[in-house]
């Protein structure tokens, strides 16, 4: 009995030991109830984790990035998201399916910094600012819909990020763009399905994916305005909106037709 109730015993701090190590060590970390070996900041509208005991003075100063983005979005955040500076080797643990290099990322609530995130971004700040336009789209209408909105339209809340932090980081002029999407066989007609003419994700880089977002984002709201945009997309993002075709209901124009008025806008 007593060697059953060690066997027991042993099997339960093992199993503790393996949820320990899930909960801190994978991508499940956003759902523990802890956070090891993090210091905690916490702030009015955010908390922030760093293994350091001190923070770079931008995180005392974030507050206004918070209502800057509720008003550009229209929306509101519906509880303190959390804001984790790790270094490369946690990144790539907490969101693996991103490289280790990247400066930073969401997943599924959570905005992860690279801890090389200053190195890499001259504005820290509009970093962190694009990934809380991610989090308010995803407090807002949950993580079901907005990975089927990165799925098939990473357009739209990508090209929203950027185009509320002024089509940073690397900005670049439609001419500029024009030339870049040229390099990658990127062009418009009236069988073009999508954004990248056909082109995967992984064939065009983050870069200039971005750029091109951005643009098409900044072409839809000077064609048709703010309200327009943001109807379409709360529709986007809504199931229960019913409409078939969100694009062509708000916009009066198929995607299809946008896209080629989009490339006379980047060549003008």
């Amino acid at each position: 009995m007593n060697r059953k109730n060690s066997i027991l015993s042993i099997t339960a701090i093992l199993f503790f030991i393996a949820i320990v190590l899930l909960l801190s060590q994978t991508l499940l970390f956003t759902w523990s109830p802890f956070r090891l070996g993090y210091n905690r900041f916490s702030f009015r509208k955010y908390d922030v984790y760093s293994k350091q005991r001190t923070l770079d003075s931008i995180f005392e100063h974030l507050e206004d990035i918070f209502l800057q983005n509720e008003l550009e979005h229209g929306l509101s955040y519906l509880k303190k998201p959390e804001i984790i500076i790790c270094d490369v080797k946690r990144f790539k643990f907490y969101i693996p399916w991103l490289n280790c290099n990247s400066a930073a990322g969401v997943w599924p609530k959570t905005v992860y910094l690279g801890s090389r995130f200053t190195e890499k971004s001259k504005n820290p700040e509009i970093l962190i600012k694009h990934e809380l336009s991610h989090i308010l789209l995803l407090q807002n209408y949950g993580e079901l819909a907005c990975a089927r909105i990165w799925k098939h339209n990473e357009w739209l809340p990508e090209g929203l990020a950027v185009y509320v932090t002024d089509g940073y980081p690397r900005y670049l002029s439609k001419e500029e763009v024009l030339n870049e999407m040229g390099k990658f066989g990127i062009e418009y007609g009236s069988q073009s399905g999508d954004i990248l003419s056909g082109k995967s994700t992984e064939e065009v880089p983050i870069s200039i994916r971005y750029q091109i977002y951005y643009y098409f984002v900044s072409f839809l709201i000077e064609r048709y305005g703010e309200d327009t945009f943001f109807a379409f997309l709360y529709a986007m993002f809504d199931k229960e909106e019913g409409h078939k075709d969100p694009f062509t209901y708000h916009f009066h124009i198929s995607f299809e037709d946008a896209l080629i008025d989009f490339y006379t806008f980047l060549s003008n």
